[in-house]
Order: structure tokens, then sequence, then C-alpha cells
């Protein structure tokens, strides 16, 4: 029971040399670091994903991989940290043979939305791509993708032709906020 006792006296009393110096040098270091950390860019939803879908009697494997696009501009939040925008690929094979590799980002969505849509897609991101089996078919498959935060955000679907040949982006307005990803 002793040696308990003795072990928990520095944690209470801290350093027993009576100076606070050290304490105080390393709440300032700590600080310093973290204040440097937030003039870092950064990357936020960054993400790869394979899977298959079965349409008709052909299978389609898409690869959609989601990374920090250091060669676009990058931009503030409200909170004054500092991100690299986000790009898409979005690789398609259907029945192992390879179809095409298509290539997103943000200013792609912003084209064919109002004014009011564009300024809430300003300070966020294109957030990567998830599969929606109700909305493909034998002539096309459906992505839908957010430009936003944490899935919060203008919506989009992304149509493309299952021999790559045509892709659209459609501004997913009816409900926008409400999508949930299908349950495999």
């Amino acid at each position: 029971m002793l040696w308990v006792g003795c072990l928990s006296l520095p944690l209470f009393f801290g350093n027993c040399s009576g100076s606070t110096a050290n304490a105080d040098s390393a709440n300032k270091t700590d600080s310093l670091k973290e204040e440097q950390h937030s003039n870092q860019t950064r990357t936020y939803g960054t993400a790869e994903v394979t899977d298959t879908a079965k349409i008709g009697t052909h299978t389609y494997t898409y690869k959609v991989v989601c990374y920090a696009d250091t060669a676009q501009a990058v931009f503030k939040d409200s909170f004054g940290d500092v991100y690299y925008q986000n790009k898409v690929d979005l690789t398609l094979w259907r029945d192992g043979e390879s179809v095409g590799t298509k290539h997103f980002v943000k200013a792609d969505f912003m084209k064919n939305v109002s004014n009011e849509v564009r300024q809430q897609m300003e300070e966020a991101l294109l957030t990567g791509f998830i599969y929606d089996p109700a909305e493909s078919d034998a002539g096309r498959l459906c992505f839908r993708t957010t430009i936003g935060w944490g899935g919060e955000g203008p919506k989009f679907k992304v149509y493309i032709a299952t021999d790559a040949s045509a892709t659209s982006i459609t501004y997913d307005d009816a409900d926008a906020n409400a999508y949930e990803a299908p349950d495999a």
C-alpha cells in the first residue's frame, strides 16, 4: 500500500523542484506547435475505394480515388485553416476490360448552379463519390457526391456512360441533404 502512495505524490505535487518554469515552457511549446500546425495546408476527405456492380449481364468494377490536389488553389475555411482542394479520379472496367478514367474537380460542379449554391461551395471540398445502384442502369452508372464538409452541402449526381463515352453532372436539389448510402 505504501508504494502506491509514493507513486502518486509526484503526480499530485507536480515538479518538486519548486519551479514552474519547465511546465510553463512546455505549455508554450505545445501552443506554438498547435499554432504552427494550423498554418499548414491540410487535406480533408481523401480516400480510395474499389468495388463492383452487376448490371444486366455485365460486371462493372470502379475505383474512386479522392486525393489532395496541390496544383489547385488552396482556400481558407471560416476558422482560418488552409486546405488543399480535392480531385477525384474514377476508373471504370466492364467485364475486366478497362473502359477509362474520368477526373473531377470542384469547378466541374460549379458550372450549372445558382449563385446561392455556388456561394455554399466556396469554402467547401469535393468529398469523393459513392455509387448509387438505384439510379444506375444498363446505359449509365450513377455516383453521388457532396461539395461540403462531413456529408453536408450541395449534392450532385454524376452519370457516366457504361462505355465511358459521356459524362453528365446534375445538381440534386430535391432533398439535397437527405441522401443516405444504400444498404449493401
